[in-house]
């Protein structure tokens, strides 16, 4: 459709020809052509822009308070699976990230199916979906929104301060560095530390540093050294120094919390990207967990020369003493993995720890 001016101004839009009145320039401003049948034209076209928009409306207000059903019928009734364009620093009316930010999996699951885009910061300004559903505390909905950025297309939006623009397609893993590295940069800027330690948690958990390490011989050779390579150990370094500022900047932040962080970070520095507990980098462990693994194997010695001694006696309560010793040895590499517990929530079926080649 073309709407003419009697100025000689056209456009495509009754929105756009309305602005074109609203600025009230000199000259004669009038709607030229047939009035039956473009004002027909317009108000039909208004009518059905305005239902389309509202029906967008409800499939937000559904997302952000996690109504799966009200979001699937708001989709069959032709509503924008990514929302309405009114960005502001404070709010943006994206159905993805606001089911994101409110942790309703659910309804990620289905705007995910219905090809929603997520937003994606800008270098300057803007917070995107997974970022903001990270500091949010959602981890689980941000871990999965970044394995999804693995898949092979991907639609994604650049959000500025107040506009989103337009969508595009990117191939499998495109978007997942640029994700990652964003989460890193934030750690220490837009997390406490307790916060700051379980969303690198959930980076290591998850599999995300290990997906996003160099393929090929440099990637195997950084696997078999335990070392992370040269871009994911400057982006690690790069957060730990911030967070050394951070911290001796802010005496209000707890130590504890900041501690944890910074021993998880030179862990990942010294053993790599997805660590696995072995005696050989035992020392590259926090002193808190080589602590308990020393309790424990005093324990299990303890517990052997006292089954022993028994001749037989008190087995039930001995159990530690008699297994062997790659059994202990196993239980020591799962108290390390426990180390990366970052959620206390139930693992949704649906939204497990990703695979790891």
């Amino acid at each position: 459709m073309t709407i003419e001016c009697a100025c000689g101004y056209t456009c495509g839009t009754t929105a756009a020809f309305e602005r074109h009145l609203a600025r009230e320039l000199p000259g004669e401003h009038r709607c030229l052509g047939s009035s039956s049948s473009l004002g027909a034209r317009c108000g039909g076209m208004t009518a059905e822009a305005d239902a389309k928009l509202e029906t967008t409306e409800r499939l937000v207000n559904a997302s952000e308070v996690g109504d799966p059903s009200t979001v699937l019928d708001a989709l069959s009734c032709g509503a924008n699976v990514d929302g309405t364009e009114r960005c502001s620093p404070s709010h943006v009316g994206h159905p993805l990230t606001q089911a994101a930010c409110n942790g309703h999996a659910d309804v990620v699951r289905v705007l995910l199916t219905h090809k929603a885009s997520l937003l994606i910061g800008s270098d300057r300004q803007g917070v995107g979906t997974i970022l903001a559903a990270a500091q949010r505390g959602q981890r689980r909905v941000a871990s999965r929104l970044l394995a999804h950025t693995r898949e092979p297309s991907v639609s994604y939006r650049v959000r500025s301060v107040n506009t989103l623009g337009s969508r595009r397609e990117a191939t499998a893993g495109e978007l997942a560095r640029g994700q990652v590295a964003a989460l890193l940069n934030a750690l220490c800027m837009h997390f406490d530390g307790a916060g700051a330690s379980a969303t690198l948690a959930m980076l290591v958990t998850d599999g995300h540093l290990q997906a996003i390490e160099p393929s090929g011989w440099e990637g195997l050779a950084c696997r078999l050294a335990g070392t992370p390579g040269k871009w994911l150990s400057a982006q690690l370094t790069r957060t730990r120094e911030n967070a050394e500022a951070i911290r001796a900047r802010c005496r209000h932040l707890k130590d504890g919390d900041w501690t944890a962080l910074l021993a998880r970070i030179d862990l990942l520095l010294a053993a790599g990207a997805r660590p696995i507990w072995s005696p050989r980098k035992h020392l590259s462990y926090p002193r808190a967990f080589r602590e308990q693994v020393r309790t424990l194997l005093l324990c299990a010695q303890r517990h052997g020369a006292a089954a022993s001694a028994a001749g037989g006696e008190h087995e039930a309560t001995l159990v530690l003493g008699k297994l062997p010793r790659e059994v202990v040895l196993l239980l020591v590499e799962a108290l390390a993995a426990a180390i990366w517990a970052y959620d206390d929530a139930m693992v949704d079926a649906g939204y497990s720890a990703m695979p790891v080649t």
